[in-house]
């Protein structure tokens, strides 16, 4: 047997163990042997400053979110902000400076514009090496009770999420590789094409994106947002940000969606945390256990689905948004989202429903073996003849993240524990050219999908 069969089994076996765990109720494998086999040994970029934080009993955030929140959870409970395997993530990241020339400029006032952006999350909690903390069974089939969704958005906040939010905010696209670059560190990319447009990512490149007559309103909606959306809730503090001091940008529309009824909820806490943390407003919700609505925030329950009740659920979700004159989204956030080959299809046709035509959707995750070769490949399937999405595929898109990678690739340390097949994000963005023929693009999708699944 080879060396790497060899390595294989033994990944194998100490997943299964992890697995049996969950099963049985009994203590998880070691540390030493999560750290070594799973995918969680890497513990990220890590772009935002992130830091948990405690709330006191008595504290008006933990008093609301028990008192009012409630009625959200899926089973009828209370929230446990201090829950065992839980914590309140607090976290932090500078505002550009050009927010400061946006301001309304007045005599003798520099409009006291924050130097930081600040939001809250409740996350599954972390051990002190970065590894998630034990799951039981009924977490892992939680997809019975949740029409076929998966749980993995339960997991733990993935990296993706985190540098999604980085790049809207703060990134810097450059379509050349560093000159500095070495042959070998050039190869430690997988060499796929990196196109000179920018793929949207720093605030600027974002807002270009607003729509309307104005321009003046920026639509964003975020699919798969998992446990605890962090690029809609940057965007949603940033908003209020814009909001409060008059600046001139867009008005910031979000909404947030996941399939899981556990995801929707945990989103609704991570609002109510990070609006009570700045303001003392009493928040008035509608629709419990469906849809929470909030000051240009709309969190809501969204299965993709290639059917007519998919379709009709798309054109719910863009009726119940704030401004009724234009529908569709601008701006389409996927952060991780397409591992699970079974779901590409809907995915693709979900995006399609739900952008204009002219928006963007930006999807940010790690190559991961072949998943995302296979999503394109179904694009491909989509655009043939009148394309329907200008597909743009960037490896390479940020100094920061790319210096990070290479010095990850050269330590020796780090080699041990970061594989840039599973924790370097691509960003693939998705331009919509044409309106969404619910016919043909639905069939192309579907047949690509099936096809696809019968060849692997």
């Amino acid at each position: 047997m080879d060396l790497d069969s060899s390595r294989g089994n033994e990944r194998a076996r100490a997943r299964w163990q992890t697995l049996r765990s969950a099963i049985t109720q009994k203590q998880i494998p070691s540390l030493e042997v999560l750290e070594k086999h799973s995918i969680h040994r890497f513990e990220g970029f890590r772009l935002l400053t992130r830091r948990s934080i405690s709330l006191e009993s008595d504290d008006k955030s933990f008093t609301y979110i028990n008192d009012e929140i409630a009625q959200f959870h899926p089973f009828g409970t209370k929230v446990e902000l201090h829950e065992a395997n839980f914590d309140v993530i607090e976290y932090e990241t500078p505002l550009p400076e050009y927010f400061q020339s946006i301001a309304p400029q007045k005599k003798g006032d520099n409009t006291n514009l924050p130097s930081k952006l600040r939001f809250r999350t409740r996350e599954r909690k972390l051990t002190s090496n970065g590894m998630q903390t034990k799951i039981n069974l009924q977490e892992l089939n939680s997809q019975a009770e949740n029409e076929g969704v998966d749980n993995t958005g339960n997991i733990r906040v993935w990296d993706s999420s985190s540098t999604l939010a980085y790049l809207l905010l703060h990134g810097k696209y450059s379509s050349k590789l560093s000159p500095e670059m070495t042959l070998s560190q050039q190869n430690s990319f997988t060499g796929l094409y990196t196109p000179d447009l920018n793929p949207c990512v720093g605030i600027q490149r974002v807002f270009s994106l607003a729509s309307g007559d104005t321009k003046k309103r920026l639509r964003v909606i975020e699919l798969g947002a998992g446990m605890a959306s962090l690029p809609s809730l940057l965007l949603w503090t940033l908003n209020s940000v814009i909001q409060e001091f008059s600046l001139d940008a867009p008005t910031v529309d979000v909404t947030i969606t996941d399939g899981h009824s556990r995801c929707i909820y945990n989103n609704i806490v991570s609002a109510a945390l990070t609006w009570r943390m700045n303001s003392s407003q009493i928040i008035q919700a509608t629709e419990p256990e469906l849809s929470w609505r909030l000051h240009n925030l709309n969190i809501e329950r969204l299965l993709w689905k290639s059917s007519e009740e998919g379709f009709i659920n798309c054109k719910k979700l863009m009726n119940s948004v704030e401004d009724p004159s234009c529908r569709e989204f601008d701006l389409c956030l996927v952060s991780d989202c397409i591992h699970f080959m079974e779901h590409h299809a809907a995915l693709a046709i979900t995006i399609g429903r739900l952008l204009r035509v002219g928006g963007v959707c930006i999807l940010c995750q790690p190559t991961r073996a072949d998943s995302l070769r296979k999503f394109m490949e179904l694009l491909e399937a989509v655009n043939v003849g009148d394309p329907l999405f200008e597909t743009h595929f960037y490896e390479y898109y940020d100094e920061v993240i790319v210096n990070r990678h290479l010095d990850l690739v050269k330590e020796i340390e780090s080699k041990r524990k970061y594989e840039p097949s599973l924790h370097y994000p691509v960003i693939l963005t998705l331009r919509k050219c044409r309106f969404f023929d619910e016919a043909t693009d639905k069939a192309n999708a579907v047949v690509e999908a099936d096809r696809i699944r019968k060849s692997a």
